[in-house]
C-alpha cells in the first residue's frame, strides 16, 4: 500500500475500494501537515472506503487530547466515527479560549 502522504500517492488514481477526500488544517494545526504536502489549498487524500473522521485524525497524527472543531462539507461534525464519502472536504480548526 502506498504511503498516504507521499507525493507519488497524489499522482496515482485511487485503487479499487478507495476514495478521495480533501483535508485542510488551520492555525496551530498546520504543524501537523505532512512535510510532503502543500500548504496551499486542501490536500487530496486517497483513503479506504468507509474511512472515518477519527481515522483521518489518526493519519494526521493529531494528539488524542487535542480539542479541534471539525467541519465536513461545511457542517459541524461532532461524531468522529462518522464515515466519509468520496469528495468530502474536511476542515480542522483548533478550539480557542480567552476573554
Amino acid at each position: 500500500m502506498r504511503k498516504p502522504w507521499s507525493r507519488e500517492h497524489y499522482l496515482l488514481a485511487p485503487d479499487e475500494g478507495q476514495m478521495k477526500v480533501y483535508v485542510k488544517l488551520y492555525a496551530t494545526l498546520r504543524q501537523y501537515i505532512p512535510h510532503s504536502a502543500s500548504l496551499t489549498g486542501p490536500e487530496g487524500l486517497d483513503v479506504e472506503e468507509g474511512t472515518t473522521v477519527a481515522r483521518i485524525m489518526e493519519m494526521l497524527q493529531l494528539p488524542e487530547n487535542l480539542k479541534v472543531l471539525v467541519l465536513v462539507n461545511g457542517l459541524h461534525c461532532a461524531e468522529k466515527e462518522r464515515p466519509l464519502n468520496e469528495g468530502d472536504k474536511l476542515l480542522f480548526y483548533p478550539l480557542m479560549s480567552g476573554g
